[in-house]
């Protein structure tokens, strides 16, 4: 009996003694990295708010930014047109041309281009036969105008017209043209045109001075590409995706571009061609200094 009792008192108190043991070691611990814990989350919530704040701020300027230079570069493309159009008209004007002096048009055409590397074409509104050709000496065989439906255009509305892309008929080379009537009584007694190459356009991408992971194309009114600043030999003829030249102007979109990288893809559309210049950037690139802030919020 007493050996019984003396097991019973002393039960009691050793599991007393290991639980207020094990009651003090937990209180120490974990009291402390509560605290810590407490101290720290508003703060991580509060930096993390912040983080995605200014990031959400820098997508809206990325984006805000993509838009005006794809503006910007469509504008370009304008200017360029219209300085193109000035020239015609000024050659329009040649006193040769009424009295059919087409050998002295010639020469006052090649003249006129002699630091450039466009093209003068006089073509017969009839038979849409190049009848002058600055590509060639005067006096050569020459085929028929290479872009027919802008010789229609033009004969239809009487007004300066630009092609989309095409292949020159003499340079076979890929062409775009500006083109533009002569009338004689209300009538037109001539078709004008320059002929261009891309490469006038790859000097006004050149000229925005851009990061390579920034991709800017101009494609014409069939979504044809007629330049792009990266591969220009691989890509210049190729269709774009129907979806890409739907995209309306002054928006930004997320898609996959035709390397299949995932980008941002802004839009303007040139006022006197119709053409669309589009501005590409990497998802990666955009949204890297989010993913640094996090990176250093997690440190």
């Amino acid at each position: 009996m007493r050996m019984l009792s003396i097991q019973r008192s002393d039960t009691p108190a050793a599991s007393q003694s290991e639980a207020g043991n094990t009651t003090r070691s937990w209180s120490l611990k974990d009291h402390f990295l509560f605290f810590g814990f407490i101290l720290v989350l508003p703060l991580a919530l509060l930096a993390a708010s912040l983080i995605f704040e200014v990031a959400r701020t820098h997508r809206a300027q990325l984006e805000q930014r993509m838009v005006q230079l794809a503006a910007a570069i469509a504008a370009d493309v304008d200017r360029e047109f219209q300085r193109r159009i000035t020239m015609l008209q000024t050659l329009a004007s040649s006193p040769a041309l009424p009295r059919g002096d087409l050998a002295t048009f010639h020469a006052h055409a090649s003249a006129a281009l002699r630091e450039d590397k466009a093209g003068i074409f006089l073509i017969d509104p009839s038979s849409l036969q190049q009848l002058v050709n600055t590509y060639t000496s005067f006096g050569v065989e020459l085929p028929r105008y290479g872009s027919p439906e802008t010789a229609q255009r033009v004969l239809q509305a009487k007004t300066w017209q630009i092609s989309d892309f095409f292949i020159g008929r003499v340079s076979r080379r890929p062409a775009f043209d500006v083109v533009i009537p002569i009338l004689e009584r209300q009538e037109v007694r001539y078709i004008l045109a320059m002929g261009l190459e891309p490469f006038m356009l790859q000097e006004i991408m050149q000229e925005q001075k851009l990061p390579t992971e920034w991709v800017l194309t101009i494609a014409d009114r069939n979504g044809t590409i007629i330049a792009r600043s990266i591969d220009p030999d691989k890509n210049v003829g190729a269709k774009l995706p129907a979806a890409f030249s739907a995209q309306k102007a002054g928006t930004v979109e997320r898609t996959r571009n035709l390397e299949g990288t995932a980008v941002l893809r802004a839009t303007a559309v040139t006022e006197l061609s119709g053409w669309q210049a589009a501005v590409n950037l990497p998802e990666a690139v955009a949204e890297g200094p989010l993913k640094q802030s996090l990176v250093l919020l997690v440190l």
